[in-house]
């Protein structure tokens, strides 16, 4: 693109404020802003409120209700792509005005929390509520994915996801112990104000940072479509077709087998951990809760040191080491089975698996990032994302199968296994391949 022609990022004279595709720390700083934005509704209702309300005497059955509905928007992500590809104010950029738009959503929804005083009595309209939020949250998400996949450089997007990854991680952290304490004091009221305030004051690079330059910054200010942009896909069906199409281009198949293959043995690994630590060793469930939140906080901030190192040896290279070394891990797991008695051992291996896990993520979301047509990207990747999610979810439910069928110990194997097929697949695949093809497909 001709945005990005040149060995520097620098502003355009005469503008105090540049666009995203000008300046690459700016453009770093905004995405990880974005992120941490959504990262705000889900340490509300993921984190704050499922303790909450079981502080508050809700049964388990009831604490499983809210939270199973208030985190299913991010299984429907996908929904939101092809509207975004499909519908886009290209003067205000392709996709920034989606993402102010969720943010603004996001505001006036944590507003509405203030009317609620008894969660006992409000429970639907809370659900409801925190139900709309993650919506929002997700919808925000599924936007700043396409802008990234259109805006960054093939040679940031590492550093870029890990920067991302650290602001969601950030957001919903902080967010769900700050919101703890202020329910406990407070109540409902003061929660639902502390994530609209958040998401107000962080959401407002979104207001000052056009997508390219020459943009307009509000619906009414002067400026135009860049004519650099990717042209939105204004036919439905055809948008549709081309996804399809898009999806099924052989080296997409090829990523995402890859990623399946390492997706379902995380789903594994939600279910396997906690009974090893919990049932097996004897570990306390609080304990191993708080190890598993402070590696996957070490975790993302290593992952920023990641992100620079996957940029210089390739997304496809960092897939092929991030495999590699989480089969190494569990061959040394397999074999010194016993060690996991020492709380110190048991740690170091969790925090081992957090952060091959945080290495596959950043690398997989790169490479997902190369492989998508510009003019249906928020779509495209969103399949992706949510194939990911399914995959996970999928491995969580194989995992009673495989436990009955081959034994306990046996899981280890299936992990070695499980990563090694991934190297294999990873084997076929070709990025200068796909960009041709999708060079000949208008889509590069």
């Amino acid at each position: 693109m001709a945005a990005f022609i040149g060995a520097r990022d620098l502003p355009t004279p005469g503008r105090t404020w540049p666009a995203l595709s000008e300046h690459r720390w700016l453009r770093f700083a905004a995405f990880t802003l974005f992120y941490l934005c959504q990262g705000f509704p889900i340490g509300l209702t993921s984190l704050a409120f499922p303790a909450w309300l079981t502080g508050q005497g809700f049964s388990p059955a009831e604490v499983a209700g809210f939270v199973a509905t208030v985190t299913m928007p991010w299984g429907l992500k996908l929904i939101a792509g092809p509207f975004m590809d499909r519908f886009a104010f290209p003067a205000m950029g392709l996709r920034r005005p989606w993402v102010i738009g969720a943010q603004s959503l996001m505001i006036l929804t944590g507003l509405s929390l203030v009317l609620l005083h008894d969660a006992r009595a409000q429970l639907v309209w809370l659900t409801a509520l925190c139900t709309l939020l993650n919506t929002w949250a997700a919808m925000q998400d599924v936007a700043v994915d396409g802008m990234a996949v259109t805006v960054l450089r093939d040679d940031e997007r590492g550093r870029a996801n890990a920067f991302m990854v650290a602001g969601q991680v950030a957001g919903y952290s902080a967010t769900g112990w700050l919101s703890v304490k202020l329910l406990n004091t407070y109540g409902i009221p003061a929660a639902g104000l502390l994530t609209a305030g958040a998401v107000g004051c962080v959401g407002a690079i979104a207001l000052l940072a056009r997508e390219r330059p020459g943009e307009r910054l509000l619906p009414w200010s002067a400026g135009h479509a860049h004519p650099d942009a990717p042209v939105p896909e204004r036919n439905t069906r055809r948008l549709l077709v081309d996804t399809v199409r898009l999806l099924l281009l052989p080296m997409s198949l090829v990523l995402v087998g890859v990623e399946a293959s390492y997706r379902i043995l995380e789903g594994i690994c939600m279910v396997w951990h906690p009974e090893v630590a919990i049932t097996q060793f004897g570990y306390s469930d609080e304990a191993y809760s708080q190890w598993t939140s402070t590696t996957s906080a070490v975790a993302a901030g290593v992952g920023l040191l990641m992100g620079p190192v996957i940029d210089r040896i390739g997304a496809r290279r960092g897939i092929f080491v991030g495999l590699l070394c989480n089969a190494a891990l569990y061959v040394v797991l397999r074999f010194s089975i016993p060690a996991l008695a020492h709380p110190a051992f048991a740690i170091g291996m969790l925090a081992g698996t957090q952060l091959g896990s945080q290495w596959m993520f950043i690398s997989t979301v790169s490479l997902f990032m190369n492989v998508c047509g510009v003019r249906i990207a928020a779509t495209q990747f969103a399949i992706y994302m949510a194939l990911s999610n399914l995959a996970r979810s999928g491995g969580a439910r194989l995992y009673p199968e495989f436990r009955a069928w081959l034994g306990p110990e046996s899981i280890y194997v299936v992990m070695i296994v499980g990563y090694l097929l991934g190297v294999a697949i990873l084997a076929f695949f070709n990025l200068k391949r796909h960009r041709d093809t999708l060079a000949r497909l208008g889509e590069a």
